[in-house]
């Protein structure tokens, strides 16, 4: 399963990429965050993107959102539309 995460140079973006990068079966597709050089630190080679329509254009199965709440909205409805699952 290829998965993007959206918020990936947080604290909890970071825990969600060492899950994604440490399973066997997923893929760290790639990274969405406010700052392209935290992403890059994190992302391991994955692309890293800080415009969510075009990190929403990227082959991914699923995304997990790991922003503040207040801040889940557009990621989660983008995604969905996109038809991908949200996490």
């Amino acid at each position: 399963m290829r998965i993007g995460v959206v918020g990936g140079a947080g604290k909890i973006g970071k825990l969600r990429i060492e899950t994604i990068q440490e399973c066997p079966d997923t893929t760290l597709a790639a990274v969405l965050d406010l700052s392209e050089e935290a992403a890059r630190s994190v992302a391991g080679g994955a692309p890293v993107f800080t415009d969510l329509k075009r990190f929403l254009e990227t082959d991914m199965d699923a995304v997990v959102v790991s922003t503040p709440p207040h801040t889940h909205e557009d990621p989660c409805v983008s995604a969905l539309k996109h038809g991908m699952h949200v996490l």
